[in-house]
């Protein structure tokens, strides 16, 4: 996948602190639409199209979307949970552990 080239508007002390603290700003940007992808993902898009994780970043990405998910499904593992607690796991009597 190629590189395009783009103009952006920053704040101008946010952009002196990155410099000084020697932040590598392509990397920054990336990083940065990866999680905001991950945050805003829309429910058709599959993990296939998902951003991949290579990085420190991306995993923060990836964390937000493993808890969005949580959140978005918090309801049906209350319910998955409770009806364990009721009936116990599928084939636990046939475990030989």
């Amino acid at each position: 996948m190629g590189k395009s080239e783009i103009t952006l508007e920053v704040d101008a002390a946010l952009l002196e602190r990155a410099r000084g603290a020697d932040i590598d700003l392509n990397a920054a940007l990336e990083a940065g639409l990866k999680l905001a992808l991950a945050m805003h993902r829309s429910p058709g898009v599959s993990d296939v199209d998902a951003p991949q994780i290579t990085g420190p970043a991306d995993a923060a990405a990836s964390d937000v979307r493993a808890e969005a998910w949580a959140r978005e499904n918090a309801e049906a593992i209350a319910s998955y949970n409770e009806r364990v607690q009721r009936r116990g796991i599928f084939g636990e009597d046939l475990r030989r552990w």
